[in-house]
């Protein structure tokens, strides 16, 4: 979780998923929605944060683009 006093400038430099945009977990089967808006990304390290409450984040996963994951699928 991410210390409340550097919420704001934590979040600041993550993106947030993009209504309609999914990104998939990096060892296992599992897609991440925009459709909640909860989850931002650190596009850099390819890194998927929840939202929890009002000011905390959660690290989950580290993810693949839509094109990535199905591309290892074929």
């Amino acid at each position: 979780m991410v210390d409340k006093d550097y919420f704001d400038l934590f979040i600041d430099a993550l993106d947030r998923l993009e209504n309609g945009d999914s990104v998939y977990s990096e060892d296992y089967f599992q897609e991440y929605n925009s459709f909640n808006g909860k989850y931002y990304l650190n596009k850099e390290d390819k890194m998927i944060y929840e939202l929890i409450g009002n000011n905390e984040l959660m690290f989950v996963d580290y993810y693949k683009s839509k094109e990535e994951y199905y591309k290892l699928k074929l």
